[in-house]
């Protein structure tokens, strides 16, 4: 390949893992697998074996960087307010807001293998938002969400 195209295979980024000691990361997903116990019906009564299925969730140093950089969150991933959103009308705003989750949502729902992963993201855009809200004025008190 790299006498036709003159591409070249990078040895830190191809290098082969074994995800059973070290996750893998690839193209915004965290792979790792995942020791789950088995047990198999033998002639004497049941074997226990186990079986390592692959498990695939979003990258979370990869998101946090990413909406840290946007202004969504601090570097330690907790929410915070957005400043270069604060001068939009409420429901622009909120329009922005959902864009951001959709697209989360549309990424990573497909192929993850727990949904539940994602709620920490959710989370993390839902009370930027609240907090963005907040320095607009519109919120003069702290809001408890459940």
């Amino acid at each position: 390949m790299s006498d036709s195209r003159g591409a070249q295979l990078s040895d830190e980024k191809s290098l082969i893992k074994d995800v059973k000691i070290r996750n893998a990361h690839f193209i915004g997903f965290e792979i790792f697998a995942q020791r789950k116990p088995k047990f198999v019906k033998i002639e004497g009564g049941l074997k226990r074996v186990s079986t390592f299925p692959l498990v695939f969730r979003p990258d979370r140093a990869r998101l946090i960087n990413i909406w840290y950089s946007r202004g969504f969150c601090n570097k330690k991933g907790f929410p915070i307010s957005v400043s270069w959103l604060t001068d939009l009308e409420a429901t622009v705003l909120i329009e922005r807001y959902n864009a951001t989750i959709i697209g989360l949502m549309s990424y990573y729902v497909e192929w993850i293998s727990r949904p539940g992963d994602l709620h920490r993201w959710v989370y993390i855009l839902r009370y930027s938002c609240i907090f963005s809200f907040r320095n607009l004025g519109f919120l003069k008190e702290k809001i408890y969400v459940f």
